[in-house]
């Protein structure tokens, strides 16, 4: 298979809740804890690994959490590359209410001091002999304190044959119209609509963009030569959604591995949307039954749009 390079600046120590009713003002007793290496990233880079792809996570750990994500990693089979600092991996926490089938996330801050060459020393870690990848997946935002562009660099430096984008926080123009495919929700996109509508105005973008927006259709914009194609897919309803948290994730990775593997986009897309549907219906992120991807995957009903 594959050899894939995932970029998951912003790892976390995951801890997840189970209650059987979550109600505010009181106490809350949950019934089980689950805790696991998490994050864009490495949730991305699970799903790799579990499709059979040789997985490099780069990532920033420190502390205690640090080292427990990589050992996780080692579980997994997923090659670390980390960048130490000193400051602790943050812990991200999800609180489960069955009674109501809802989850909320609950997110530590990060950021990275002024640590002497953090940005060099995460390039140093890619540039070492022996180390070419298929494709690349830039999973989250750039924590604050490095540079933006530090996704422009790693991208000129691997040049991978596939590149999916999951970010949309300071993304440089030449990165959103040179990567294979930009994956975001809709909320998301409306904060690149001024680049994408400048970099299509003057033919400077060929691109794919995958547009969520959790249980309702989904938007594929093909973008040539200034012209959008634009497809919807329509995904069918869950009738028992567990953990929605990560679900994204799952579909970033899933476009990866079926861009790889050949298969047409609108084909990709579909198979890669059934990952992330499939994954709801697990406790941990991005976490997939076979049978529940089979059979959302024959459900989801692609339309062409007129007049996008």
């Amino acid at each position: 298979m594959a050899r894939i390079m995932v970029v998951g600046l912003n790892p976390a120590w995951q801890k997840i809740l189970e209650f059987d009713s979550l109600l505010t003002r009181k106490v809350n007793r949950a019934r089980r804890l689950t805790e696991l290496g998490s994050g864009k990233g490495l949730n991305a880079a699970r799903v790799m690994r579990h499709l059979g792809h040789e997985v490099w996570l780069l990532q920033i750990l420190g502390r205690t959490n640090g080292r427990r994500i990589v050992e996780f990693c080692k579980g997994e089979g997923i090659r670390s590359l980390a960048c130490e600092t000193g400051q602790e991996t943050r812990t991200c926490v999800t609180l489960i209410d069955h009674a109501r089938g809802t989850a909320t996330e609950l997110i530590e801050p990060i950021s990275i001091s002024a640590e002497p060459q953090v940005e060099e020393r995460i390039v140093g870690l890619i540039t070492e002999p022996g180390l070419e990848f298929d494709a690349v997946l830039y999973c989250g935002s750039v924590p604050d304190g490095l540079s933006p562009r530090i996704y422009l660099t790693i991208h000129r430096l691997i040049a991978p044959g596939v590149s999916i984008l999951d970010s949309v926080r300071s993304i440089p123009e030449e990165l959103l119209s040179n990567v294979t495919c930009t994956k975001i929700n809709h909320h998301e996109f409306n904060e690149l609509k001024e680049s994408f509508q400048g970099l299509r105005k003057k033919n400077e973008m060929n691109s794919l963009f995958l547009l969520t927006d959790g249980a309702n259709a989904a938007r594929m914009l093909k973008v040539s030569s200034g012209l959008v194609e634009e497809r919807r897919f329509f995904l069918p309803a869950l009738a028992r959604v567990l953990n929605p948290i990560g679900a994204g994730d799952a579909v970033t990775a899933g476009l990866a591995h079926f861009l790889l593997a050949g298969l047409p986009t609108v084909e990709a897309f579909r198979h890669a949307l059934a990952m992330g549907s499939a994954s709801c219906l697990q406790l941990e992120p991005a976490q997939y039954d076979e049978a529940d991807y089979e059979r959302i995957l024959n459900q989801i009903q692609v339309e062409v749009v007129a007049n996008p």
